[in-house]
């Protein structure tokens, strides 16, 4: 599979996580494996930085993504300073 890089901030990897810009975290399905057109917000929240003066671009990264007992598990960089783990049901993606 090629990937590919539309822009700096932004991901492909099929059928799992990928970072449309720096401010938002967006699962995108696809029942194909060609066309994603089911997008989701999982995360929008800021990041406010601990240690100012450092270059960090972007809210998200390194996203990491695993599927346990019907619920998603999603392990993410905060602007380089921190983990974060988000959990939820895949049912409530609607």
């Amino acid at each position: 599979m090629q990937h590919q890089k539309i822009e700096r901030s932004m991901i492909y990897l099929p059928d799992t996580l990928h970072l449309y810009d720096p401010n938002s975290l967006v699962l995108s399905l696809s029942a194909d494996g060609k066309q994603f057109n089911k997008n989701y917000i999982i995360a929008n929240e800021l990041y406010h930085l601990k240690q100012e003066r450092l270059w960090k671009d972007g809210q998200y990264g390194y996203p990491v993504s695993m599927v346990y007992n019907g619920e998603m598990y999603v392990i993410i960089s905060r602007q380089k300073e921190s983990v974060e783990v988000l959990q939820f049901k895949l049912n409530q993606l609607k």
